[in-house]
């Protein structure tokens, strides 16, 4: 929190974990278990990585190959953005780097 710091804080660079619109994750999520997230975009990334591992397992299934060789071919649409494993056992993500200015958490451009 960089109310805390307050001056101290100023220029700092920082990276933060984010997602486009949780809106309609966060009313599921509050619908399912009647209270809501308490950090959104955790509860995003770990509903990502399910649905990742589901997809993987269809293609597994379909194709007949292992889950770590379907793993490479996933491509979806997830809560936090596009996820294109592109032939890889992982995704590459771009993240965003802020910097505070004038007591405000601002994107870097």
């Amino acid at each position: 929190d960089i109310t805390i710091a307050g001056l101290a804080s100023e220029g700092v660079y920082a990276t933060m974990l984010f997602g486009e619109n949780l809106s309609h994750l966060t009313e599921a999520y509050q619908k399912m278990y009647n209270t809501t997230p308490m950090l959104h975009i955790f509860t995003a990334i770990g509903y990502d990585a399910v649905n990742t591992l589901i997809e993987a397992n269809r293609i597994a299934k379909i194709n007949n190959i292992p889950l770590a060789e379907a793993l490479k071919n996933v491509k979806l649409e997830g809560a936090v953005g596009s996820i294109d494993m592109a032939g890889k056992r992982y995704h590459e993500r771009i993240e965003r780097i802020n910097v505070v200015k004038n007591g405000k958490i601002v994107e870097l451009k």
